[in-house]
């Protein structure tokens, strides 16, 4: 018997779903979609945050350093986490995520420094010193090399609550575990290494970010905040600028999804009414 006349007498397989299935199929997976988009619209409003856009501020124009205030309308359960955001900034274009060395990054051997171009020395990096303050050999392989370490957001922020006293920010635990367990000190970092590579704000910068608006995990407050003026003086080292972006600051707590999402919210439940 032929290949043709075998194929013709095998049953058929076809997807002819009846009416009732059909109609309980969605009912089912409306109603799911409802329930999950009710619980991320639910959680997500309770997250409380505050973003303070600061560059374009008149007191933080053409100088080193400067002081904003902050009103919280209402106290804050710690832990509150600080997030830094940049707009304008594309983290993900081909040749900054080229522009470094995957192992040397986080402390290991460099394979190659031609991948780290422009910055391959450290005269390339603008530092003339260790992250320990040792001085630094200017024809030396920088450590780490490449655009994305240079690029390091370096503004420095001191929060004072209303009663003056300093709030401590921790970067303990910001960085992903698996970056934290894969990081290292060079043997001689001392001497070696303008950036210490095991510090967790450094580790959560080169993790790029997807899209041109990059909010990075700054550290975090592990004190309730109560209501009321906090004063905030920064540093101002971070040249914005150059690349027409934005600089701002976020205070916000998390939920057991993480932070707030109403899109994702908004988009279950946009499609369980459709």
């Amino acid at each position: 018997m032929h290949n043709d006349e075998r194929l013709k007498r095998l049953a058929a397989l076809t997807n002819d779903p009846k009416s009732a299935f059909t109609i309980r199929f969605f009912i089912v997976l409306t109603i799911l979609f409802v329930i999950l988009g009710g619980v991320l619209l639910f959680y997500s409003l309770g997250v409380q945050q505050v973003t303070l856009r600061y560059d374009n501020l008149s007191n933080c124009v053409g100088v080193k350093t400067c002081s904003l205030t902050i009103n919280l309308e209402n106290d804050i359960s710690g832990p509150v986490f600080v997030y830094i955001r940049i707009d304008n900034f594309f983290q993900n274009h081909i040749e900054y995520l080229k522009s470094k060395d995957p192992s040397q990054a986080y402390g290991g051997s460099l394979s190659s420094a031609d991948r780290c171009d422009p910055v391959r020395f450290n005269r390339d990096t603008g530092r003339s010193v260790s992250w320990n303050g040792s001085q630094l050999d200017p024809g030396a392989i920088a450590n780490p090399c490449g655009y994305m370490a240079k690029s390091l957001f370096n503004d420095e922020f001191r929060i004072f609550d209303p009663s003056g006293h300093f709030v401590s920010v921790s970067t303990n635990g910001i960085a992903w575990p698996v970056d934290r367990e894969k990081s290292r000190l060079a043997p001689d970092s001392n001497v070696s290494q303008w950036i210490k590579t095991t510090d967790e704000r450094y580790l959560n910068w080169i993790r790029p970010s997807p899209g041109n608006v990059i909010t990075k995990l700054w550290g975090r407050i592990e004190r309730d905040l109560p209501a009321g003026k906090y004063t905030i003086s920064i540093d101002l080292n971070y040249d914005v600028k150059v690349f027409g972006g934005k600089k701002s600051l976020i205070l916000a707590t998390r939920n057991a999804f993480g932070g707030s999402n109403f899109v994702l919210a908004g988009l279950y439940l946009g499609v369980a009414i459709l």
